[in-house]
C-alpha cells in the first residue's frame, strides 16, 4: 500500500535528528491538502545524512520509486538500537549508555521494529559519537547490529552504508574520534554487503552535529549508486594497498593514481621508527604512490594517514573522494595531538591537561585537576635572562603529541606520553644558560642527585635528568655550550 507522510518537525541544525513523520492511509487523506508525488528539492529541511539527489539525479534510474525513512535519535549508543538480547559478548563495563537512560534494545524495539514490515533495499547508518570512548567494542557491536537488523527483516545481504563520523575537535573519555572511525572501518572489512563512507574532509570540526551534510549524503548515494543499483559510478575513495621502505623513505601504494585536493604539499601523513613515536611527513607524489620522509624518522616502520579527530589531508582521486584514514602500527588507542589556541597550542588527555604559550614556554601543567606550574610572571618552563626569559616564539610541530620551540641559540622538544613528558633541550649558543621549572606555590619540590619530585595533595609528578631545585620551587638543569639533555617528567595520581 502506498502511504504519504506529513513532516511535523525538522531539525535544520543537526540534520541527525530528522523529520518525524504521522503516517495517513490513503483513504483518509489530510482534509486541508491533497496528495502530490514528493520531490526531494521540495524538502531539503529532510536531510538525516545529507541529500540523495544523484540517486534521483541519474537516468538509469528514472521510474524508479525511490524513498527514505529516517528513524533518528541524538545522543544515543548504538546498545540501544540493537534488539533486546542479542548484544556480543563483551564486558559490562564496556557497554555505552544513551541520553535519557535509554536501554539496550528500547531503540530498536520502538523505531525500528516497526518498519521491518517494508521491504527496504538499505540502510545509512550514521551514528558512533556515543560510543567513540571505546572504540575497541564498538566493531563488534556494529557487526552485530547489522546481522540482527537483517534476521529481523529477513533479508540476509542487506546493504549497509556506515558513516565515518565527521572531524571533530572534542573527545571522548579522552580519545578523539580517529579510532572510533577505524572501528567503523573495520565492522565493513569483516562483514559483507557493508561499505564505510569518508567524511573527515566535509566539515570544519567545531561542532558535533556539523551542517555541511549535503557531501556527506551524495557519497552516501554514489555508493547505493555502484554497489545496489549497479551502476558504472566512482563511489570509493583511494584504497592503500601496501607499503616499502628504503632507507630513509616509506613509500606507500594505493589502488589508483592520486592527487591533491588543496595546495602542493602533501598532507596528512605521519611516519614514526623503532621507539614508536610519529612525526610529521613530508611526501611526493608518484601516480599511485606517495614517497615520504620524516625528520628525525632515518628508517620508518609504520605509516599513519588522516589520522585524529581534525586531520588535514587531502590525498583524493581523479573523482575527488578522499583516501580513507589508516595506520599500518597496532598501537593502543590513545590522544596525543596538539591542537591550536590563539596564543598557545594544548593537549588534553586522560591525566593531565598541558598548554604551551605563544613565547615557546609551557605555561600550564594541569595533572589529575592540579595545577603544578606557576602563573606569575617567569613561570612555567623556560631560560631566564637578565631581561626577563628567552623568547622561543619559533614553532614546529614534529608530529602527534610532538612540537618544538626555538629561537636562534636553543630549543626545547616536548614530546607527551601518556602519563609522562619528555623535554629536549638544547644550547646552542657559545654560553652556558640555565633552563628551569617553576612549579606554583602550592606544589612541594624536593630533589636530590640527578632526580626531583613536585608533589600537590596525593598527586606527585618525578623528575629525571635534573641537577637542582632552589628554596622557590625552581626545577633547574644546566645547559653548557652546544650541549642537549633529556628531561623526563612522570606523572603519578
Amino acid at each position: 500500500r502506498h502511504w504519504r507522510s506529513e513532516f511535523l518537525q525538522h531539525s535544520r541544525r543537526s540534520g541527525k535528528r530528522g523529520a518525524r513523520a504521522r503516517l495517513r492511509h490513503p483513504d483518509r487523506p489530510h482534509p486541508e491538502r491533497s496528495a502530490a508525488r514528493a520531490r526531494i528539492s521540495e524538502i531539503p529541511e529532510f536531510q538525516p545524512g545529507g541529500r540523495i539527489d544523484p540517486l534521483h539525479r541519474n537516468p538509469a534510474l528514472s521510474g524508479v520509486p525511490l524513498g527514505i525513512i529516517d528513524s533518528s535519535f541524538g545522543g544515543t549508543a548504538i546498545e540501544g538500537w540493537t534488539p533486546k538480547g542479542t548484544l556480543p559478548d563483551i564486558p559490562e563495563d564496556q557497554i555505552s549508555q544513551s541520553m535519557f537512560n535509554i536501554p539496550p534494545g528500547n531503540l530498536f524495539n520502538k523505531m525500528i521494529a516497526p518498519l521491518t514490515a517494508y521491504r527496504i533495499k538499505g540502510a545509512a547508518w550514521y551514528q558512533g559519537e556515543a560510543n567513540a570512548g571505546k572504540p575497541a567494542v564498538y566493531t563488534p557491536l556494529l557487526k552485530n547490529m547489522m546481522e540482527q537488523w537483517r534476521k529481523q527483516w529477513n533479508q540476509p545481504e542487506l546493504p549497509f552504508f556506515v558513516v565515518q563520523l565527521p572531524a571533530f575537535e572534542g573527545k571522548w573519555d579522552g580519545l578523539d574520534f580517529g579510532w572510533q572511525r577505524e572501528a567503523q572501518e573495520r565492522a565493513c572489512k569483516e562483514s559483507s554487503q557493508a561499505w564505510s563512507v569518508v567524511t573527515y574532509d566535509t566539515t570544519k570540526g567545531d561542532d558535533l552535529h556539523p551542517l555541511e551534510k549535503e557531501e556527506i549524503g551524495r557519497r552516501v548515494s554514489l555508493l547505493a549508486a555502484r554497489e545496489v543499483y549497479g551502476l558504472d559510478v566512482v563511489a570509493h575513495g583511494p584504497v592503500m594497498k601496501g607499503t616499502s621502505v628504503q632507507g630513509d623513505t616509506m613509500t606507500v601504494t594505493f589502488d589508483g593514481p592520486v592527487k591533491l585536493s588543496k595546495g602542493d604539499k602533501v598532507l596528512g601523513f605521519s611516519l614514526a621508527g623503532e621507539d614508536g613515536e610519529y612525526r610529521f611527513a613530508e611526501g611526493r607524489l608518484d601516480g599511485a604512490r606517495v614517497l615520504l620522509r620524516a625528520e628525525g624518522i632515518p628508517q620508518p616502520k609504520t605509516v599513519r594517514f588522516a589520522w585524529g579527530g581534525q586531520p588535514d589531508a587531502n590525498v583524493i582521486n581523479a573523482a575527488g573522494l578522499p583516501a580513507a584514514a589508516f595506520r599500518t602500527d597496532k598501537g593502543e588507542p590513545k590522544t596525543l595531538a596538539f591542537q591550536p589556541l590563539p596564543a598557545a597550542y594544548r593537549i588534553d588527555n586522560k591525566l593531565y591537561q598541558l598548554e604551551t604559550g605563544s613565547t615557546g614556554n609551557i605555561a600550564s601543567l594541569i595533572v589529575d585537576g592540579k595545577q603544578f606550574l606557576s602563573a606569575e610572571p617567569g613561570g612555567g618552563t623556560g631560560i631566564p635572562t637578565f631581561g626577563g626569559r628567552r623568547n622561543l616564539s619559533k614553532m614546529k610541530s614534529m608530529g602527534p603529541g610532538r612540537v618544538m620551540f626555538s629561537d636562534n641559540n636553543a630549543s626545547m622538544e616536548v614530546a607527551c606520553g601518556d602519563d609522562s613528558l619528555v623535554l629536549d633541550v638544547r644550547n646552542d649558543g657559545n654560553e652556558g644558560v640555565d633552563f628551569q621549572i617553576a612549579m606554583g606555590p602550592q606544589v612541594e619540590v624536593k630533589a636530590e642527585a640527578g632526580s626531583a619530585t613536585a608533589s600537590r595533595g596525593e598527586t606527585r609528578l618525578s623528575f629525571t635528568g635534573i641537577d637542582r631545585a632552589d628554596d622557590d620551587g625552581r626545577i633547574i638543569v644546566r645547559l653548557e655550550p652546544q650541549k642537549s639533555r633529556e628531561i623526563r617528567i612522570k606523572m603519578n595520581k
